[in-house]
């Protein structure tokens, strides 16, 4: 994949659940960094445009504390928090699509 451009930020998503096991569940703001590059790899069978070719929760915002990605997958589990992240980075990607800002 050739790149041209390259850049990071995060975003933030309010009213995220993460369920667990056994119906446990936990809704707070979560905090992505992601990366977005420029590829230019059409005709390598990709396409030219933005890609977000990362999205991890960063942290996780719960009545006034931050939890880290690793709090919340012990309290879910590791499968669980990288559906999540794959939805995220699936709005993100859409949004690009779309021509909007993030």
């Amino acid at each position: 994949m050739e790149s041209e451009m390259t850049f990071n930020d995060t975003h933030r998503v309010e009213e995220t659940t993460f369920e667990g096991d056994g119906g446990s569940s936990i809704t707070g703001t979560a905090v992505y960094d992601y990366t977005v590059e420029e590829c230019l790899d059409a005709d390598h069978g990709g396409r030219d445009g933005l890609e977000v070719t990362h999205c991890e929760l960063a942290w996780f915002e719960l009545s006034g504390l931050n939890l880290w990605r690793g709090q919340i997958v012990d309290m879910t589990d590791k499968a669980t928090v990288a559906a999540v992240e794959e939805a995220t980075r699936e709005a993100i990607q859409k949004t690009l699509d779309a021509g909007e800002t993030i």
